[in-house]
């Protein structure tokens, strides 16, 4: 089985969370997806491959302080390195191309994912398979550290990670390394994927 475990960063201001983005102009648009592709044998958890793309948002094309403060991620990197959101999502779909694939994010990445699908015209592209919410799963069976942001997750259970939280792809190393755990202590098993 293989797992892919996934995060996004999308635009946001001051206060936007607590509105739910519904300040004048305020929309969820990713500008950074990663992904870490894992297979699952038994208890053993093995990296396969990651996917890292950043993009230029459309409606907001320049980033706010607040995020780009949050994020470590700099306007220059967007504007240099960015590529449209279209291109990236089809770039993120081939690499879940994968038999019996399922993705992991931890909280609502799915549904900013829908969003940005719409944003950008493309939803009729949508051809990603089962995507759960870890942090459901993990709720639900008590392990500790669901409180946490995805990203401090890693810490809490004691692995020391290069980067920094609210990256992407810090983010899913993390989630990554706290799942490796729980599937090693039996915390969670295959059938939690199912």
């Amino acid at each position: 089985m293989h797992l892919v475990i996934f995060d996004t960063e999308f635009t946001s201001w001051p206060g936007a969370m607590e509105r739910n983005w519904s300040g004048e102009g305020e929309y969820r648009e990713i500008f950074q997806i990663a992904a870490i592709k894992m297979r699952l044998d038994n208890r053993v958890l093995s990296h396969v491959e990651s996917f890292n793309e950043i993009i230029k948002p459309t409606i907001n094309p320049s980033l706010s302080e607040y995020i780009i403060e949050l994020t470590q991620i700099r306007q220059d990197m967007v504007d240099d390195l960015g590529i449209d959101f279209r291109s990236s999502f089809g770039q993120f779909q081939s690499f879940f191309h994968e038999e019996a694939c399922i993705g992991l994010s931890w909280g609502n990445d799915e549904d900013v994912l829908r969003e940005n699908c719409r944003i950008n015209k493309c939803s009729e592209d949508w051809v990603l398979p089962k995507l759960l919410n870890l942090r459901k799963i993990a709720l639900a069976k008590q392990l500790s550290g669901t409180h946490l942001v995805s990203g401090e997750l890693a810490k809490h259970y004691g692995v020391e990670l290069k980067g920094h939280t609210h990256n992407a792809l810090h983010d899913v190393k993390s989630i990554a390394a706290t799942l490796q755990i729980w599937i090693e202590n039996a915390d969670l098993s295959r059938s939690d994927f199912i």
